[in-house]
């Protein structure tokens, strides 16, 4: 098993998870928001500040990604996070999502929003959520 940041040559493995979790719209939105990510060219507020892959046998089955929220800096959005169905309940998803706390921490983020529904709010510095909706 390898983590591995995005970068250009991960996109296809990307695609191909997106296809087979997501509905075709939301997949092509995720891959949109991906090149996105990876473009020196433009600034959008959807490009994302670190997204992560977890390969097994040269296989992506988990990503994420988080972007921090304009009006709030402190607070950052984890977006296409995705675990392939035949490798849930393994622990892949927590593992990612632990990598991803590390690097907000990092860049001083405090707290992390999962979206869109059920709206959670957790404090980074605390084991336990903040707001669900």
């Amino acid at each position: 098993m390898k983590i591995r940041k995005l970068r250009e040559a991960v996109t296809p493995g990307i695609a191909k998870l997106a296809y087979k979790i997501l509905s075709p719209g939301d997949a092509k939105k995720a891959m949109e928001d991906i090149k996105e990510t990876l473009s020196e060219k433009t600034y959008s507020p959807f490009k994302f500040e670190d997204f992560f892959v977890i390969e097994i046998e040269n296989h992506i089955v988990t990503t994420g990604g988080i972007w921090a929220l304009r009006h709030d800096p402190y607070i950052a959005r984890l977006d296409w996070f995705m675990v392939d169905p035949g490798q849930q309940r393994k622990g892949l998803g927590t593992i990612l999502l632990k990598k991803i706390q590390e690097s907000l921490k990092k860049k001083k983020h405090a707290f992390l929003c999962f979206a869109p529904t059920p709206l959670l709010l957790l404090d980074l510095f605390s084991p336990t959520p903040l707001l669900a909706m």
